[in-house]
């Protein structure tokens, strides 16, 4: 018994760290081109509440994955257009980047709360079965 709790906490923890280990592997090659981002956060939520409100209304995953991609990429080329076009500091447009990325994706997300996702999504146990 105590190795399927184990197993399931595992699985669990597979789930949660792999979004945290995507960002935090991102900003550490942006780190190293010598960008400061700071709005990685942002971003990321603008992308996960677009995503998911795709996947609501259109019940269609690829399609989802790529509207998340585009207005997190929309976020990120404003970073950019402020920072190397506008000669801006990055540790402000960074900031600022992450407060409007939370404070939108709150926003938007705000009616969906409590919607459930009707697409079956696999998990790690189900697909290395």
């Amino acid at each position: 018994m105590a190795d399927v709790q184990l197993m399931g906490l595992l699985n669990a923890t597979l789930q949660a760290a792999t979004l945290l280990f995507i960002a935090a592997l991102g900003e550490l090659i942006t780190e190293k081109s010598g960008i400061l981002n700071l709005g990685v956060e942002g971003m990321i939520s603008i992308g996960a509440v677009t995503g998911f409100m795709t996947a609501i209304h259109t019940e269609n995953l690829f399609l989802s994955i790529i509207v998340g991609v585009l207005s997190a990429s929309i976020f990120s080329s404003i970073h950019a257009f402020v920072t190397v076009i506008l000669k801006q500091d990055q540790t402000v447009s960074g900031l600022i980047l992450t407060i409007l990325g939370l404070a939108l994706s709150s926003l938007l997300g705000k009616k969906y709360v409590g919607k459930k996702l009707m697409v079956k999504i696999e998990s790690i146990s189900d697909v290395t079965e």
